[in-house]
Formats: structure tokens, C-alpha cells, sequence
């Protein structure tokens, strides 16, 4: 359902490492290097945005020290190389310095002298992820622009979620009544998944509230990044979103939630393998639209419904 992206798990990256300390720069080029990857190494994260532009870097681990320097370099970058995936070396984690390095661009945060929970290889991938992330709104630059204007409307009626970019339970509840009343009216189909992440609780008790949001910030991207631009991705609860699949019959609501469940999987959230499930995933419940849906209301409850019997049989499932 949305854009595919072109970026496959083979895929060469090149990665500039800007950081002050020797250690540090020989944790992530050493090993990058022997998994096949280009490394440009800088000891002045000062001219990280200069030497990535040079080198085409597909994503730049600049050093978040000293703090406000470093904040202002991010910012920088990400203006000048919108399209890089940026990475947030931290000297320590604060939750202070990790808000400000995500509101500066940072796509990633990780920790010195060794990323949170990760290493190279692994890291790599999720600078894939983010790299098709990035290139799938590039696919749809002009689409993207429109919806951003159209978000921006909605974000003026209070209508977007501030902390994940979704739209908020208000434009759901909205939304739903009119996707109803249409599909009624006019016998089209309509379906709605609610989908949960599996032990977020226990993930932002372990990994911290910044991460925490991170996480359902980067879920919401996915979940937009795998729908159609007239669904709506909205969030309903703390950890929960709902998608509205407008004209899509219920077999094809449940391969998208498929998809989506497998995009989650394979995403590599950071500190994902302290969850019980060795990764962060999600339940989805799928309902449509019928006889028995026939109001908002009946049809959020049957999609609850097929979300508890999703977490009933271990989660990490689709039940419609």
C-alpha cells in the first residue's frame, strides 16, 4: 500500500564518524569497514556536515559534546542534508540532552563508547530503515508537501498528536463517523485496525520516557510510510494508534496489517532486545465495516476485540 522503497539489505552505506574521541571512532569504523561499508572519519564534529556532503555519506554519528556546539552542528546538518540519517553520540544519557539532540534532527541516539544495546551490524540496519523511511516521503515529495499543509491545517484545529505526528483520538472519533455514514450510504467498504505495542510499558520503564517516545514517534512513521495517503494513522491511546483503510474490504485490511506488522519486526527499535519477545513488536485487531459494525462505536469495539484475542495468542499477531 505506499511507496517501496528502492533501498535493500545489500545495500553499501556510507558512514562519517565525528567524533573527538580515538576510541569511539575505531568502535564504529573498524567493524563498519569489515562488514563492507564505507567509513569517513572526522576528529572535529565541527565539520561533520562539510566532509558528509563531500563523501555522499547516507547517515553521520556526530558527537554531542560540547552540547551546545554540537546541538547547533546538528541542526545544521540536518537543514543542509535533509535526506542523511543522523545519529547522536551522547557522552551520557540525560534525558534533557536526548530531547534536545531529537528536536535538533537526530534520527538515532546512541551512547558513548558503545551504542545503546547495539552493535554495527546492527546498527547498520536500522540506518536502512531510516534511509527507506526517508526515501519513501522523497518518492512522494509532492504528495508530501500537500499532506503536510493539509497536517498543518488539522495541527491548528488541535486535531495532530505534538509527541508522535499522528492525528490525535479527536480526529479519529471524527473521522470514523464520517468513513461510517458514507460507507452506509453508499454500500463502500470500510475497514479499522487497532494496533498495540506489545510491553511498552516495560520498554519505557527500562529504556527511559525520551526513548520511549522516540519509539512510538518512529511507529507512527512506519505505520504512516505503510499506508495509503488517504488512511488515516491516529493515535488513541498511550500506546495505541488506529488506521482507518477507507474503500478496503477486510481481507485486504488484514494483509496490510500484515505488512505493517513485519515492517515492525524488522525495524530494530533501539533497546528492542530487552523486550520479552527479543524485539519491539506490535498486536493488531482488524474489523469492517457490516451489518454488525454499523456504527462507530461497534466497529471499534469488534477491532478491540480481535486486538485482545491477538495478545491472547502471545502477541506479535494479526486477528480480525
Amino acid at each position: 500500500m505506499g511507496p517501496v522503497a528502492r533501498i535493500t539489505k545489500k545495500k553499501r552505506l556510507n558512514v562519517a564518524v565525528a567524533d573527538s574521541s580515538e576510541a569511539t571512532r575505531r568502535f564504529y569504523s573498524g567493524p563498519f569497514a569489515e562488514l563492507g561499508h564505507d567509513v569517513t572519519v572526522l576528529d572535529e564534529p565541527a565539520k561533520a556536515g562539510d566532509a558528509a556532503s563531500q563523501c555522499g555519506a547516507d547517515a553521520i554519528l556526530i558527537e554531542l559534546a560540547p552540547p551546545d556546539e554540537a546541538l547547533k552542528t546538528l541542526r545544521q546538518v540536518r537543514r543542509a542534508l535533509p535526506d542523511v540519517v543522523l545519529g547522536a553520540v551522547l557522552p551520557s544519557f540525560s534525558d534533557d540532552l536526548a530531547e534536545k539532540a531529537l528536536g535538533a534532527g537526530a534520527d538515532l541516539l546512541l551512547l558513548k563508547p558503545s551504542p545503546v544495546g547495539r552493535g554495527p551490524r546492527s546498527l547498520a540496519h536500522q540506518i536502512r530503515q531510516c534511509l527507506q523511511l526517508r526515501q519513501a516521503a522523497a518518492d512522494s515529495a509532492k504528495a508530501a508537501a500537500e499532506l503536510a499543509r493539509a497536517r498543518e491545517d488539522l495541527a491548528t484545529m488541535g486535531l495532530v498528536d505534538p509527541a508522535t505526528e499522528a492525528l490525535n483520538d479527536r480526529y479519529l472519533d471524527r473521522r470514523l463517523k464520517e468513513e461510517v455514514s458514507r460507507g452506509r450510504r453508499y454500500g463502500r467498504p470500510l475497514s479499522l485496525l487497532i494496533i498495540d505495542v506489545d510491553d511498552f510499558r516495560a520498554y519505557a520503564d527500562r529504556q527511559g520516557d525520551v526513548l520511549g517516545t522516540l519509539l512510538l514517534r518512529q511507529l507512527a512513521a512506519l505505520l504512516r510510510f505503510g499506508t495509503r495517503l488517504s488512511d488515516a494513522v491516529c493515535r488513541r491511546d498511550a500506546d495505541e494508534f488506529a488506521v482507518i483503510l477507507p474503500e478496503t474490504a477486510l481481507t485486504n485490511a488484514v494483509t496490510v496489517a500484515e505488512k505493517l506488522r513485519r515492517a515492525v519486526a524488522d525495524f530494530g527499535f533501539t533497546g528492542g532486545e530487552g523486550q520479552p519477545l527479543g524485539q519491539v513488536t506490535i498486536s493488531v485487531g482488524c474489523a469492517a465495516l457490516d451489518d454488525t459494525t454499523s456504527e462507530p462505536e461497534s466497529l471499534i469495539e469488534a477491532a478491540l476485540g480481535a486486538l485482545s484475542e491477538a495478545k491472547a495468542r502471545g502477541k506479535d499477531t494479526v486477528c480480525w
